[in-house]
């Protein structure tokens, strides 16, 4: 588990990797009633959680023991000292109601250096089509509105 990743200059957003090792057989890990799952979260300081990963019994690697954790970094996430959070739970038993766990986490620091990143910002609306009941198949491009659709032949389908 890394304890110290650099940014890439230039980029909105990037992903930590790293392979976790698997200590319990595969048919154990995998097991979709009983199975292992990892919960990966980096917090800041200030209790916010700004990115997180869960590694559940269906990410588990049937070739190897080695298995690829991959947590998504945004644009929020600057150069910073964080807490990563690892939490295991494993499933011993289940009657399909109830379940019983063994849950075990701990909390390791994590250093991002690099480059601030520049933030991504919300799109703009430039154009919205407008409907009138007059020509209703026929949108005329006027200055953003709502758009009404007449109330006749509306089907709704699920």
């Amino acid at each position: 588990i890394p304890t110290a990743i650099t940014l890439i200059d230039g980029s909105f957003s990037s992903r930590i990797q790293f392979q976790i090792d698997a200590i319990l057989p595969y048919k154990i890990l995998a097991d979709r009633a009983s199975g292992t799952s990892i919960e990966f979260e980096i917090w800041e300081s200030t209790g916010k959680k700004i990115a997180d990963d869960y590694f559940s019994s269906y990410n588990w690697s049937p070739i190897t023991k080695n298995s690829l954790v991959d947590i998504y970094l945004g644009s929020e996430v600057g150069p910073g000292t964080y807490n990563l959070l690892v939490r295991t739970i494993y499933k011993t038993n289940t009657d399909g109601l109830l379940s019983s766990y063994l849950k075990t986490e701990f909390s390791q620091g994590i250093t991002i250096s690099g480059t601030a990143r520049q933030k991504t910002t919300q799109p703009k609306i430039l154009y919205q089509n407008k409907f009138n009941s007059q020509t209703p198949h026929h949108p005329s491009w006027n200055s953003p509105s709502r758009a009404f659709f007449p109330s006749r032949n509306l089907q709704i389908g699920l």
